[in-house]
Protein backbone atom coordinates (compact mmCIF):
# COMPACT_ATOMS: atom_id res chain seq x y z
CA UNK A 1 0.00 0.00 0.00
CA UNK A 2 1.52 3.45 -0.98
CA UNK A 3 2.59 5.74 1.83
CA UNK A 4 0.26 8.70 3.50
CA UNK A 5 1.70 12.17 2.86
CA UNK A 6 1.19 15.25 4.67
CA UNK A 7 0.17 17.86 2.48
CA UNK A 8 -0.78 21.39 2.76
CA UNK A 9 -3.68 22.15 0.81
CA UNK A 10 -3.58 25.36 -0.25
CA UNK A 11 -5.76 28.16 -2.41
CA UNK A 12 -3.53 28.24 -6.23
CA UNK A 13 -3.02 32.03 -5.05
CA UNK A 14 -1.20 31.47 -1.46
CA UNK A 15 0.73 28.58 -3.33
CA UNK A 16 4.30 30.89 -3.83
CA UNK A 17 4.20 32.05 -0.06
CA UNK A 18 2.88 28.99 1.54
CA UNK A 19 6.35 27.29 -0.20
CA UNK A 20 8.78 29.90 0.92
CA UNK A 21 7.79 29.31 4.83
CA UNK A 22 7.95 25.45 4.34
CA UNK A 23 11.44 26.01 2.88
CA UNK A 24 12.94 28.62 5.86
CA UNK A 25 11.80 25.77 8.30
CA UNK A 26 12.91 22.88 6.33
CA UNK A 27 9.99 20.84 5.98
CA UNK A 28 9.38 21.24 1.94
CA UNK A 29 9.11 17.27 0.91
CA UNK A 30 12.53 16.56 -1.49
CA UNK A 31 10.52 13.81 -3.21
CA UNK A 32 7.01 14.82 -4.07
CA UNK A 33 6.12 17.96 -6.28
CA UNK A 34 3.72 20.38 -5.65
CA UNK A 35 0.23 18.61 -7.26
CA UNK A 36 -2.58 20.41 -8.61
CA UNK A 37 -5.94 19.12 -7.07
CA UNK A 38 -8.75 20.66 -8.99
CA UNK A 39 -8.71 24.14 -10.89
CA UNK A 40 -8.20 26.33 -7.71
CA UNK A 41 -6.14 24.50 -4.98
CA UNK A 42 -2.49 22.71 -4.95
CA UNK A 43 -1.32 20.16 -2.53
CA UNK A 44 2.00 21.21 -0.97
CA UNK A 45 3.56 18.19 0.55
CA UNK A 46 5.40 18.42 3.86
CA UNK A 47 7.92 15.87 5.28
CA UNK A 48 6.09 15.21 8.81
CA UNK A 49 5.98 13.18 11.54
CA UNK A 50 2.29 13.39 11.64
CA UNK A 51 0.04 15.06 14.10
CA UNK A 52 3.16 17.09 15.61
CA UNK A 53 4.15 18.80 12.88
CA UNK A 54 0.51 19.17 11.76
CA UNK A 55 -0.72 21.16 14.43
CA UNK A 56 2.38 23.37 14.14
CA UNK A 57 1.49 23.69 10.94
CA UNK A 58 -2.02 24.86 11.82
CA UNK A 59 -1.25 26.96 14.49
CA UNK A 60 1.73 28.97 13.25
CA UNK A 61 2.19 28.99 9.42
CA UNK A 62 -1.70 28.79 8.40
CA UNK A 63 -3.29 31.33 10.12
CA UNK A 64 -0.98 33.96 8.63
CA UNK A 65 -2.69 33.91 5.42
CA UNK A 66 -6.31 35.16 5.13
CA UNK A 67 -7.51 32.26 3.02
CA UNK A 68 -8.55 29.10 5.26
CA UNK A 69 -5.53 26.28 4.14
CA UNK A 70 -6.45 23.07 5.13
CA UNK A 71 -3.81 19.80 6.08
CA UNK A 72 -4.49 16.56 5.31
CA UNK A 73 -2.98 13.25 4.29
CA UNK A 74 -2.83 11.95 0.80
CA UNK A 75 -1.85 9.18 -1.15
CA UNK A 76 1.36 8.97 -2.40
CA UNK A 77 -0.14 7.71 -5.71
CA UNK A 78 -1.66 11.09 -6.04
CA UNK A 79 1.59 13.15 -5.33
CA UNK A 80 3.76 13.86 -8.83
CA UNK A 81 7.50 12.75 -8.10
CA UNK A 82 9.86 15.46 -7.95
CA UNK A 83 12.07 13.30 -10.74
CA UNK A 84 10.06 12.66 -13.59
CA UNK A 85 9.57 9.12 -14.28
CA UNK A 86 9.44 8.34 -17.66
CA UNK A 87 8.39 5.47 -19.01
CA UNK A 88 11.60 3.55 -19.56
CA UNK A 89 12.93 4.36 -15.84
CA UNK A 90 9.55 2.91 -14.92
CA UNK A 91 10.24 -0.41 -16.61
CA UNK A 92 13.78 -0.82 -15.68
CA UNK A 93 12.85 -0.53 -12.26
CA UNK A 94 10.36 -3.38 -12.76
CA UNK A 95 12.60 -5.63 -14.82
CA UNK A 96 14.97 -5.20 -11.75
CA UNK A 97 12.93 -6.72 -9.16
CA UNK A 98 12.20 -9.19 -12.01
CA UNK A 99 15.78 -9.74 -12.58
CA UNK A 100 16.54 -9.91 -8.62
CA UNK A 101 14.65 -13.16 -8.40
CA UNK A 102 16.44 -14.52 -11.34
CA UNK A 103 19.69 -15.60 -9.11
CA UNK A 104 21.34 -17.81 -12.26
CA UNK A 105 22.13 -14.24 -13.69
CA UNK A 106 25.15 -12.50 -12.37
CA UNK A 107 24.74 -8.64 -11.51
CA UNK A 108 27.27 -7.78 -14.02
CA UNK A 109 25.03 -9.94 -16.66
CA UNK A 110 21.63 -8.35 -15.01
CA UNK A 111 23.15 -4.78 -15.32
CA UNK A 112 23.97 -5.69 -18.86
CA UNK A 113 20.85 -6.91 -20.37
CA UNK A 114 18.90 -3.57 -18.61
CA UNK A 115 21.41 -1.60 -20.51
CA UNK A 116 19.50 -3.19 -23.78
CA UNK A 117 16.10 -1.61 -22.82
CA UNK A 118 15.02 0.44 -25.61
CA UNK A 119 15.04 4.31 -25.23
CA UNK A 120 12.28 4.40 -27.59
CA UNK A 121 9.33 1.67 -29.45
CA UNK A 122 6.25 2.31 -31.73
CA UNK A 123 2.55 1.15 -30.17
CA UNK A 124 -0.19 0.29 -32.49
CA UNK A 125 -3.27 0.05 -30.87
CA UNK A 126 -2.76 -2.15 -27.99
CA UNK A 127 0.28 -3.69 -29.35
CA UNK A 128 4.17 -3.10 -28.44
CA UNK A 129 6.57 -2.77 -30.91
CA UNK A 130 10.22 -2.93 -29.52
CA UNK A 131 13.16 -2.60 -31.82
CA UNK A 132 15.29 -5.75 -32.28
CA UNK A 133 18.34 -3.99 -32.71
CA UNK A 134 18.57 -3.10 -28.65
CA UNK A 135 17.61 -6.55 -27.74
CA UNK A 136 20.82 -8.56 -28.91
CA UNK A 137 21.63 -10.05 -25.36
CA UNK A 138 20.33 -14.14 -25.80
CA UNK A 139 18.10 -14.29 -22.78
CA UNK A 140 15.60 -11.81 -24.34
CA UNK A 141 15.08 -14.65 -27.08
CA UNK A 142 13.91 -17.02 -24.35
CA UNK A 143 12.10 -14.32 -22.39
CA UNK A 144 9.43 -15.83 -20.33
CA UNK A 145 6.30 -14.57 -20.74
CA UNK A 146 6.45 -12.96 -16.97
CA UNK A 147 9.04 -10.96 -18.79
CA UNK A 148 6.95 -9.88 -21.82
CA UNK A 149 4.13 -9.24 -19.09
CA UNK A 150 6.15 -6.32 -17.14
CA UNK A 151 6.61 -4.35 -20.79
CA UNK A 152 2.83 -4.49 -21.21
CA UNK A 153 1.65 -3.61 -17.73
CA UNK A 154 3.93 -0.66 -17.38
CA UNK A 155 3.55 0.57 -21.16
CA UNK A 156 -0.31 -0.56 -20.69
CA UNK A 157 -0.57 -2.77 -23.72
CA UNK A 158 -2.05 -6.10 -24.18
CA UNK A 159 0.51 -7.51 -26.69
CA UNK A 160 4.02 -7.38 -27.50
CA UNK A 161 6.21 -7.91 -30.44
CA UNK A 162 10.05 -7.65 -31.39
CA UNK A 163 10.53 -6.14 -34.58
CA UNK A 164 13.88 -5.55 -36.98
CA UNK A 165 14.73 -4.39 -40.01
CA UNK A 166 11.90 -4.63 -43.11
CA UNK A 167 13.99 -7.57 -45.26
CA UNK A 168 15.67 -6.35 -48.34
CA UNK A 169 13.07 -8.21 -50.87
CA UNK A 170 10.48 -6.60 -53.50
CA UNK A 171 7.63 -7.95 -50.75
CA UNK A 172 9.74 -5.29 -48.14
CA UNK A 173 8.31 -7.86 -45.75
CA UNK A 174 8.78 -7.01 -41.84
CA UNK A 175 10.54 -9.27 -39.61
CA UNK A 176 8.36 -9.27 -36.54
CA UNK A 177 8.55 -12.16 -33.39
CA UNK A 178 5.23 -11.94 -31.63
CA UNK A 179 5.88 -12.48 -27.96
CA UNK A 180 2.84 -11.46 -25.77
CA UNK A 181 -0.84 -11.81 -27.79
CA UNK A 182 -2.82 -14.38 -29.73
CA UNK A 183 -2.37 -12.69 -33.36
CA UNK A 184 -0.84 -9.61 -34.62
CA UNK A 185 -3.62 -7.42 -36.29
CA UNK A 186 -4.02 -3.97 -35.23
CA UNK A 187 -5.60 -1.06 -35.95
CA UNK A 188 -4.21 2.25 -36.45
CA UNK A 189 -6.34 5.58 -37.52
CA UNK A 190 -5.06 8.30 -39.19
CA UNK A 191 -6.53 11.38 -40.54
CA UNK A 192 -10.06 9.85 -39.60
CA UNK A 193 -8.83 6.91 -42.01
CA UNK A 194 -8.78 2.75 -40.30
CA UNK A 195 -5.67 1.29 -41.46
CA UNK A 196 -5.79 -2.72 -40.17
CA UNK A 197 -2.82 -4.84 -40.79
CA UNK A 198 -1.12 -7.51 -39.70
CA UNK A 199 2.33 -6.61 -38.36
CA UNK A 200 3.83 -10.09 -38.59
CA UNK A 201 3.31 -10.18 -42.17
CA UNK A 202 2.50 -6.26 -43.48
CA UNK A 203 4.62 -2.87 -42.55
CA UNK A 204 3.61 0.58 -41.46
CA UNK A 205 5.22 3.76 -40.98
CA UNK A 206 3.67 6.49 -38.78
CA UNK A 207 5.87 9.04 -40.35
CA UNK A 208 4.09 8.94 -43.20
CA UNK A 209 1.08 10.54 -41.70
CA UNK A 210 2.18 14.71 -43.41
CA UNK A 211 2.56 13.32 -47.03
CA UNK A 212 -0.69 11.31 -46.10
CA UNK A 213 -2.52 14.76 -45.20
CA UNK A 214 -0.92 16.67 -48.14
CA UNK A 215 -2.20 13.80 -50.45
CA UNK A 216 -5.54 14.13 -48.78
CA UNK A 217 -6.16 17.85 -49.42
CA UNK A 218 -6.42 16.98 -53.21
CA UNK A 219 -9.55 17.72 -55.31
CA UNK A 220 -9.10 14.07 -57.13
CA UNK A 221 -12.95 13.92 -58.16
CA UNK A 222 -12.33 13.74 -61.81
CA UNK A 223 -9.06 12.23 -61.80
CA UNK A 224 -7.81 8.58 -62.82
CA UNK A 225 -5.28 7.60 -59.88
CA UNK A 226 -2.89 4.36 -60.14
CA UNK A 227 -0.92 3.33 -56.97
CA UNK A 228 2.07 1.29 -58.21
CA UNK A 229 3.20 0.43 -54.27
CA UNK A 230 -0.17 0.50 -52.19
CA UNK A 231 0.92 -1.64 -49.74
CA UNK A 232 -2.45 -2.17 -46.78
CA UNK A 233 -3.51 1.89 -48.22
CA UNK A 234 -1.12 3.80 -47.10
CA UNK A 235 -1.90 6.11 -49.64
CA UNK A 236 -4.60 4.40 -51.53
CA UNK A 237 -7.23 5.69 -49.11
CA UNK A 238 -5.92 9.09 -48.33
CA UNK A 239 -6.87 9.40 -52.06
CA UNK A 240 -9.97 7.32 -52.00
CA UNK A 241 -11.75 8.46 -48.72
CA UNK A 242 -10.02 12.36 -48.54
CA UNK A 243 -8.95 13.01 -51.80
CA UNK A 244 -12.68 11.33 -53.42
CA UNK A 245 -10.54 10.24 -56.27
CA UNK A 246 -13.07 9.17 -59.46
CA UNK A 247 -11.51 5.64 -59.99
CA UNK A 248 -8.02 4.11 -58.38
CA UNK A 249 -5.68 1.18 -59.70
CA UNK A 250 -4.06 -0.35 -56.93
CA UNK A 251 -0.48 -2.33 -57.64
CA UNK A 252 0.99 -5.10 -54.79
CA UNK A 253 3.23 -7.43 -54.97
CA UNK A 254 2.39 -8.60 -51.55
CA UNK A 255 -0.91 -10.89 -51.07
CA UNK A 256 -1.04 -10.50 -47.14
CA UNK A 257 -1.20 -6.45 -48.04
CA UNK A 258 -3.13 -6.69 -50.39
CA UNK A 259 -6.22 -8.44 -47.49
CA UNK A 260 -5.26 -5.97 -45.45
CA UNK A 261 -5.81 -3.60 -48.58
CA UNK A 262 -9.71 -5.10 -49.07
CA UNK A 263 -10.33 -5.22 -45.74
CA UNK A 264 -8.87 -1.54 -44.82
CA UNK A 265 -11.29 -0.18 -47.73
CA UNK A 266 -14.16 -1.77 -46.91
CA UNK A 267 -13.40 -0.46 -42.87
CA UNK A 268 -13.54 2.75 -44.54
CA UNK A 269 -16.73 2.28 -47.04
CA UNK A 270 -14.78 2.93 -50.38
CA UNK A 271 -17.15 1.65 -53.19
CA UNK A 272 -16.06 -1.58 -55.02
CA UNK A 273 -16.80 0.67 -58.34
CA UNK A 274 -14.27 2.89 -57.42
CA UNK A 275 -11.07 0.79 -57.21
CA UNK A 276 -9.31 -2.25 -58.39
CA UNK A 277 -6.55 -4.13 -56.68
CA UNK A 278 -3.60 -5.49 -59.02
CA UNK A 279 -1.88 -8.26 -57.69
CA UNK A 280 1.63 -8.48 -58.62
CA UNK A 281 4.54 -6.82 -59.83
CA UNK A 282 3.58 -2.86 -60.97
CA UNK A 283 5.67 -3.96 -64.33
CA UNK A 284 3.50 -6.19 -65.28
CA UNK A 285 0.14 -5.58 -63.92
CA UNK A 286 -0.41 -1.73 -64.45
CA UNK A 287 -2.44 -0.54 -66.45
CA UNK A 288 -1.34 1.90 -69.63
CA UNK A 289 -2.29 5.20 -71.02
CA UNK A 290 -5.15 5.93 -68.54
CA UNK A 291 -3.94 8.34 -65.22
CA UNK A 292 -4.38 11.91 -64.39
CA UNK A 293 -2.15 11.00 -61.51
CA UNK A 294 0.65 7.75 -60.43
CA UNK A 295 1.77 7.28 -56.89
CA UNK A 296 5.44 5.91 -56.27
CA UNK A 297 5.52 5.70 -52.29
CA UNK A 298 8.29 2.84 -52.66
CA UNK A 299 11.40 4.00 -50.23
CA UNK A 300 14.65 3.57 -50.46
CA UNK A 301 13.64 4.06 -53.90
CA UNK A 302 11.00 3.67 -57.03
CA UNK A 303 13.29 4.25 -59.63
CA UNK A 304 12.54 0.56 -60.75
CA UNK A 305 9.05 1.90 -61.65
CA UNK A 306 9.85 5.25 -62.83
CA UNK A 307 9.01 3.71 -66.40
CA UNK A 308 5.61 2.05 -65.49
CA UNK A 309 4.62 5.41 -64.09
CA UNK A 310 5.80 7.10 -67.36
CA UNK A 311 3.35 4.75 -69.21
CA UNK A 312 0.63 4.64 -67.17
CA UNK A 313 -0.36 8.18 -67.58
CA UNK A 314 -2.82 9.31 -69.81
CA UNK A 315 -0.90 9.60 -73.21
CA UNK A 316 -3.42 12.29 -74.83
CA UNK A 317 -3.00 14.62 -71.68
CA UNK A 318 -0.48 13.74 -69.25
CA UNK A 319 -0.42 14.18 -65.56
CA UNK A 320 1.75 14.15 -62.60
CA UNK A 321 4.20 11.71 -60.90
CA UNK A 322 4.80 11.82 -57.33
CA UNK A 323 8.01 10.10 -56.86
CA UNK A 324 9.09 9.23 -53.31
CA UNK A 325 13.27 8.56 -52.47
CA UNK A 326 15.33 7.98 -49.90
CA UNK A 327 18.27 10.58 -50.85
CA UNK A 328 21.79 11.38 -49.20
CA UNK A 329 22.99 14.37 -49.33
CA UNK A 330 26.61 13.25 -48.31
CA UNK A 331 27.22 16.25 -46.34
CA UNK A 332 30.45 15.34 -44.51
CA UNK A 333 31.75 14.64 -48.20
CA UNK A 334 30.53 17.54 -49.24
CA UNK A 335 31.05 20.13 -46.92
CA UNK A 336 35.14 18.80 -45.74
CA UNK A 337 35.35 19.29 -49.60
CA UNK A 338 36.43 15.96 -49.82
CA UNK A 339 34.86 13.12 -51.91
CA UNK A 340 32.73 15.53 -54.13
CA UNK A 341 34.25 15.69 -57.19
CA UNK A 342 33.74 11.41 -56.95
CA UNK A 343 30.05 12.22 -57.00
CA UNK A 344 29.79 14.36 -59.49
CA UNK A 345 32.08 12.28 -61.89
CA UNK A 346 30.05 9.52 -60.88
CA UNK A 347 26.82 11.16 -62.57
CA UNK A 348 28.87 12.24 -65.51
CA UNK A 349 30.46 8.89 -66.65
CA UNK A 350 27.00 7.18 -66.10
CA UNK A 351 24.95 9.67 -67.07
CA UNK A 352 23.15 7.16 -69.58
CA UNK A 353 23.02 4.30 -67.39
CA UNK A 354 20.09 3.11 -64.85
CA UNK A 355 21.22 4.30 -61.16
CA UNK A 356 18.93 5.00 -57.73
CA UNK A 357 19.23 8.68 -56.58
CA UNK A 358 21.42 9.51 -54.30
CA UNK A 359 22.61 12.55 -54.01
CA UNK A 360 19.96 15.41 -52.74
CA UNK A 361 20.26 17.77 -49.88
CA UNK A 362 17.58 18.49 -47.33
CA UNK A 363 16.78 22.22 -47.28
CA UNK A 364 13.89 24.46 -47.85
CA UNK A 365 11.22 23.82 -50.29
CA UNK A 366 9.30 25.24 -53.32
CA UNK A 367 5.65 25.21 -52.83
CA UNK A 368 4.08 23.62 -55.86
CA UNK A 369 2.39 25.91 -58.69
CA UNK A 370 -0.87 23.96 -59.38
CA UNK A 371 0.02 20.61 -57.89
CA UNK A 372 -0.24 20.04 -54.22
CA UNK A 373 0.00 23.82 -53.06
CA UNK A 374 0.47 23.45 -49.20
CA UNK A 375 0.83 26.94 -48.70
CA UNK A 376 -1.49 30.18 -48.36
CA UNK A 377 0.43 31.98 -50.76
CA UNK A 378 0.92 32.67 -54.22
CA UNK A 379 4.28 30.31 -55.63
CA UNK A 380 7.17 32.76 -57.14
CA UNK A 381 6.19 32.32 -60.92
CA UNK A 382 10.12 31.62 -61.69
CA UNK A 383 10.23 28.03 -59.89
CA UNK A 384 10.28 25.77 -62.74
CA UNK A 385 12.57 23.21 -63.58
CA UNK A 386 12.21 21.73 -67.14
CA UNK A 387 14.21 19.07 -68.97
CA UNK A 388 15.27 19.21 -72.74
CA UNK A 389 16.23 16.65 -75.42
CA UNK A 390 19.89 14.92 -73.59
CA UNK A 391 22.67 15.58 -75.88
CA UNK A 392 23.16 12.72 -78.26
CA UNK A 393 26.05 11.31 -76.76
CA UNK A 394 23.56 10.60 -73.64
CA UNK A 395 21.13 9.37 -75.88
CA UNK A 396 23.48 6.66 -76.83
CA UNK A 397 24.01 4.99 -73.67
CA UNK A 398 26.91 5.21 -71.51
CA UNK A 399 29.82 7.20 -72.50
CA UNK A 400 32.78 6.76 -75.15
CA UNK A 401 35.92 7.05 -74.13
CA UNK A 402 37.40 10.70 -76.07
CA UNK A 403 34.24 11.91 -73.76
CA UNK A 404 35.06 10.29 -70.39
CA UNK A 405 38.55 12.07 -71.05
CA UNK A 406 36.76 14.87 -72.00
CA UNK A 407 34.78 14.87 -68.40
CA UNK A 408 37.98 13.84 -66.44
CA UNK A 409 39.58 17.52 -67.87
CA UNK A 410 36.04 18.93 -66.31
CA UNK A 411 36.23 17.12 -62.83
CA UNK A 412 40.01 18.79 -62.74
CA UNK A 413 38.24 21.60 -63.49
CA UNK A 414 35.64 21.71 -60.61
CA UNK A 415 38.82 20.78 -58.86
CA UNK A 416 40.40 24.25 -59.11
CA UNK A 417 36.97 25.53 -58.57
CA UNK A 418 36.64 25.11 -55.02
CA UNK A 419 36.29 28.28 -52.87
CA UNK A 420 34.91 29.61 -55.37
CA UNK A 421 31.43 31.20 -55.60
CA UNK A 422 27.90 29.05 -56.77
CA UNK A 423 28.35 31.18 -60.37
CA UNK A 424 31.63 29.77 -60.89
CA UNK A 425 31.34 26.32 -61.37
CA UNK A 426 31.84 24.18 -64.20
CA UNK A 427 29.41 22.11 -65.18
CA UNK A 428 29.50 19.92 -68.57
CA UNK A 429 28.24 21.46 -71.66
CA UNK A 430 24.52 22.04 -71.93
CA UNK A 431 22.45 23.67 -74.06
CA UNK A 432 20.04 26.51 -73.01
CA UNK A 433 17.19 24.88 -71.32
CA UNK A 434 19.32 22.52 -69.58
CA UNK A 435 21.23 25.70 -68.41
CA UNK A 436 18.37 27.49 -67.46
CA UNK A 437 17.15 24.52 -65.44
CA UNK A 438 20.62 24.23 -63.54
CA UNK A 439 20.05 27.86 -62.93
CA UNK A 440 16.85 27.67 -61.49
CA UNK A 441 18.35 25.53 -58.70
CA UNK A 442 20.91 27.45 -57.99
CA UNK A 443 18.54 30.35 -57.47
CA UNK A 444 15.56 28.39 -55.99
CA UNK A 445 17.79 27.21 -52.95
CA UNK A 446 20.45 30.69 -52.97
CA UNK A 447 21.74 31.02 -49.16
CA UNK A 448 20.34 27.33 -48.66
CA UNK A 449 23.01 25.37 -50.41
CA UNK A 450 26.77 24.49 -49.82
CA UNK A 451 28.45 25.02 -52.85
CA UNK A 452 29.16 21.34 -52.85
CA UNK A 453 25.32 20.27 -51.94
CA UNK A 454 24.56 22.68 -54.63
CA UNK A 455 27.15 20.74 -57.54
CA UNK A 456 25.42 17.89 -56.40
CA UNK A 457 21.50 18.92 -56.20
CA UNK A 458 21.97 20.16 -59.93
CA UNK A 459 23.39 16.68 -61.21
CA UNK A 460 20.54 15.09 -59.77
CA UNK A 461 18.13 17.03 -61.25
CA UNK A 462 19.51 16.54 -64.58
CA UNK A 463 19.34 13.03 -64.10
CA UNK A 464 16.27 12.40 -62.87
CA UNK A 465 14.06 14.88 -65.33
CA UNK A 466 16.33 13.29 -68.40
CA UNK A 467 15.38 9.94 -67.25
CA UNK A 468 11.51 10.25 -66.88
CA UNK A 469 11.84 12.40 -70.12
CA UNK A 470 13.34 9.46 -72.12
CA UNK A 471 10.21 7.08 -70.53
CA UNK A 472 7.60 9.46 -72.06
CA UNK A 473 7.02 10.09 -75.79
CA UNK A 474 9.03 12.62 -78.13
CA UNK A 475 7.81 16.28 -77.28
CA UNK A 476 6.51 16.23 -74.11
CA UNK A 477 7.09 18.61 -71.23
CA UNK A 478 8.93 17.54 -67.97
CA UNK A 479 7.99 20.14 -65.04
CA UNK A 480 9.44 19.19 -61.48
CA UNK A 481 6.85 21.48 -59.47
CA UNK A 482 7.29 20.43 -55.83
CA UNK A 483 9.21 18.70 -52.95
CA UNK A 484 8.22 17.64 -50.09
CA UNK A 485 10.48 16.68 -47.09
CA UNK A 486 8.86 13.86 -45.11
CA UNK A 487 11.45 12.62 -42.93
CA UNK A 488 15.06 11.98 -41.69
CA UNK A 489 15.83 8.51 -41.07
CA UNK A 490 19.91 9.41 -40.60
CA UNK A 491 22.00 12.85 -40.19
CA UNK A 492 22.14 13.21 -44.27
CA UNK A 493 18.89 10.63 -45.45
CA UNK A 494 16.33 11.99 -46.53
CA UNK A 495 12.85 10.89 -47.33
CA UNK A 496 11.57 13.52 -50.24
CA UNK A 497 8.55 13.65 -52.75
CA UNK A 498 9.12 15.08 -55.89
CA UNK A 499 5.68 16.43 -57.91
CA UNK A 500 6.59 16.10 -61.49
CA UNK A 501 4.00 17.32 -64.24
CA UNK A 502 4.73 15.28 -67.30
CA UNK A 503 2.29 17.20 -70.32
CA UNK A 504 2.38 16.61 -74.22
CA UNK A 505 3.74 20.02 -75.35
CA UNK A 506 0.58 20.69 -77.10
CA UNK A 507 -1.25 21.22 -73.87
CA UNK A 508 1.12 23.30 -72.23
CA UNK A 509 1.23 27.20 -72.79
CA UNK A 510 4.49 27.82 -74.26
Amino acid sequence: MADSICCVIADKKNVKKIKQELEKRNILHSKYRITKMDPNTCAIPVSTDKCSVENNLQTDLLPSFKEQQAVQYLNADELLCSKVITPRDALVQKLEGFFKTKTEICENERNRILQQVPHKWEIHGDMLLLPRDCLTNAFWETGQKELWEIFAKVLKVKRVAVMSRVQDNMIRTPKVALKLGADGWVKHVDNEIIYSYDVTKCMFSKGNITEKMRIARLDCREEIVVDLFAGIGYFTLPYLVKAQAKKLYACEINPDACAALKKNLGLNHVDESRYQILQGDNREVCPKNIADRVNLGLIPSSSLSWATACHALNQAKGGWLHIHENVDSGANALDSGTGSDAILQDHITNAGEFEICQHVVKTEFVPCRDGLDVTDSEPPEDIELETSTLSEKNKAGPLDTEVVNKERDLSITYEKSKGMSVDNYVFPECNDLERENRNLVRDCYKGKLSKHKCVVWQAFVDDMLSKLKSYLPPLWKVTLRHIEFVKSYAPHVDHLVFDIECRPISDQLL
